[in-house]
């Protein structure tokens, strides 16, 4: 999941993956912007890509 949101994916592109619905992924999604206390996907993507993270 957090592949598809580095790519820029939108939710209904993600939802378009084999075994994935757009149902699914608003909680996916959510999920990990909540626990990375951030509220964009952007943000999302450059709080996982910090190193002092790793």
């Amino acid at each position: 999941m957090f592949v598809l949101l580095a790519e820029c994916s939108s939710t209904p592109n993600i939802a378009r993956r084999p075994v994935v619905t757009e149902h699914r992924v608003r909680p996916h999604v959510t999920n990990i912007l909540t626990k990375l206390g951030v509220s964009s996907r952007t943000a999302a993507v450059a709080s996982a890509t910090d190193p002092s993270l790793v």
